[in-house]
């Protein structure tokens, strides 16, 4: 959608004779009545809209036509043999097994001569920096996974992320970039949680807690505790808790290193930034700013995710939804907002409660700037008539959020994100 040209029409550019709006509020919008699309000039993040970023039935129709071509075909999960050795020496990038995004899983299956077993070591020392238990434990990691549990363990993983894609929005960017990140952040708690049903099904059957190594987290510490406490009442509740919380402090971190001057930031965290930031992903523009159903469908979609997870069953009170998202990503999202200016923001959020309003608030605003500039020029009056729109739209937005009412409201959403966070089922 970015784009940086103006719009041309009968050769003058209509933003130059326009330019007044956007030196006094930070923005302006011009129609190319050629391409039936709008050009959303802010200074930086410009944007082409079509109807599609703006109407909000529009764009669900389109997202669902995509899922529908994405997933109406049965998943294909395809093996992979690889030579650990080979894809060492030749500094290929190491994968236990990837989803596609569609409907398509790739397994890794590495094997190894074990004359090789020393290389190999010494490698994973060389080339990541491991230690050599670190490295020994690493080429352990990868040809193990020629058992069949955990080769189950890795596909059970994907699974779940397609599930999540599938059928709980976890790729549908209706909600804010932050509640997207975070969505990301908790489909890899979920499959995590599913590799960990399987491996506490293994521990009860055998005795042996090895399976829990096939997690992506550091398990130790629940691996002892198992061994420790065959007895333990609700094993399930303190296997999901653990890796809920091992997970989030592992992953969502950021932390600014003075020794080098740069912000070090967890793979994960990057992740959920590139899977969340609008300009590679499918956001309309009323998607951009919080209101009272965000946080509701946020919730709706966590909850479905962890309602039953096998071998571990209903987890929700053991996941915490509502963790502040690390410093970085909050920063990096916030200056890629598709909406900039905060007298656009108000224009869209004036009187409205939801998406579905910001969105009608939206296309208003886009008619009047249809309206005058159809014909390929905008005259000063013209000019003065959107201005008295921007105008009174922010005013509007102002009395509205200054108001007890609106006092009120924002206690509210305190009180309900606070009573989701808590929650007890």
């Amino acid at each position: 959608m970015a784009g940086n040209d103006k719009l041309i029409t009968n050769g003058e550019s209509v933003l130059e004779k326009a330019v007044d709006l956007q030196q006094k509020y930070g923005f302006d919008v011009v129609y190319d009545p050629k391409s039936d699309t709008y050009k959303l000039n802010q200074g930086k993040n410009d944007l082409i809209l079509s109807e599609r970023e703006i109407d909000f039935d529009t764009w669900n129709d389109s997202h669902l036509d995509d899922m529908g071509e994405k997933f109406s075909e049965n998943t294909t999960i395809e093996y992979k043999e690889v030579d650990l050795y080979s894809a060492l020496h030749n500094d290929e990038t190491l994968y236990s097994a990837a989803y596609d995004g569609e409907n398509h899983i790739l397994v890794y299956n590495y094997s190894m001569d074990e004359d090789d077993r020393d290389d190999c070591v010494q490698m994973f020392m060389e080339k990541y920096g491991f230690s050599e238990e670190e490295a020994k434990k690493r080429v352990e990691f990868f040809t193990e996974k020629s058992n069949h549990t955990s080769l189950f363990s890795l596909i059970e993983h994907e699974m779940a992320h397609l599930e999540d894609d599938k059928n709980y929005g976890n790729r549908q960017f209706d909600l804010p970039p932050e509640y997207m990140a975070k969505l990301n952040m908790m489909t890899e708690i979920k499959a995590n949680m599913v590799q960990a049903g399987l491996a506490l099904d293994m521990y009860k059957a055998t005795g042996n807690v090895k399976y829990f190594d096939d997690l992506t987290i550091d398990t130790k510490d629940l691996q002892k505790t198992l061994s420790e406490n065959p007895n333990m009442e609700n094993m399930e509740a303190y296997v999901a808790k653990y890796v809920n919380d091992k997970w989030l402090e592992t992953n969502n971190t950021s932390e600014y290193d003075k020794a080098t001057q740069q912000t070090v930031v967890s793979e994960y965290s990057k992740q959920a930034f590139w899977n969340s930031v609008p300009v590679y992903n499918d956001y309309p523009v009323w998607a951009m700013e919080e209101n009272s159903n965000t946080i509701n469908q946020y919730h709706e979609r966590v909850d479905a995710m962890f309602e039953n997870i096998m071998g571990l069953g209903d987890v929700r009170k053991y996941v915490t939804p509502d963790f502040d998202l690390n410093e970085y990503i909050k920063q990096e999202l916030a200056k890629r907002n598709l909406i900039c200016e905060e007298s656009l923001k108000k224009i869209m959020c004036q009187d409205a409660q939801n998406a579905e309003q910001y969105s009608a608030n939206i296309k208003a605003y886009l008619e009047k700037v249809k309206a005058v500039d159809a014909d390929g020029a905008r005259t000063p009056e013209e000019a003065a008539m959107l201005d008295e729109y921007i105008k009174q739209s922010m005013q509007k937005y102002d009395m509205a959020h200054t108001s007890p009412e609106s006092q009120t409201e924002k206690t509210n959403f305190a009180v309900t994100a606070a009573i989701k966070k808590g929650r007890e089922r």
